[in-house]
């Protein structure tokens, strides 16, 4: 164990709240179709930790679909205010995949790059100085 506090972080309305006792392997941006739609935004930013150092307290509501990847991919919310808490993917069933934006301190985490690169909108440079991949890179 590490003398790091854990992640701590939630949805908008507080009702579901995790904790995470490791740090994040992978942080990065993702702009599959997936991830675009299922963020609102124009692409998500995730982190990924093992499964099993998460902790979460609150009823979520869950949605199914398949990524880009070929991979589907659960994306975790809350019922009452609709925000993201986490995804799974069932390529990655060790990990989950958390959205910096549920954070309660988003400068815990650092974005190291950038998938699914190639579908970005042209006015989004948020992949300057990021490893990029025009898709999913090889895992494993």
């Amino acid at each position: 164990m590490t003398d790091t506090p854990a992640l701590t972080g939630g949805c908008l309305c507080g009702a579901v709240r995790y904790s995470i006792a490791a740090e994040p392997m992978m942080t990065g941006h993702c702009a599959c179709d997936n991830c675009r739609k299922g963020s609102g935004a124009e692409h998500a930013t995730l982190f990924a930790v093992p499964a099993a150092a998460a902790e979460a307290t609150g009823a979520t509501s869950s949605f199914t679909h398949p990524a880009d990847s070929g991979a589907t991919v659960t994306r975790n919310f809350c019922p009452t205010c609709g925000a993201p808490t986490w995804n799974e993917n069932s390529r990655m069933p060790q990990l989950r995949m958390f959205p910096v934006g549920g954070l309660d301190d988003i400068t815990r985490v650092q974005p190291g790059l950038f998938v699914y690169h190639a579908k970005r909108a042209p006015w989004d440079d948020a992949g300057s100085g990021l490893n990029t991949f025009d898709e999913m890179p090889p895992m494993g």
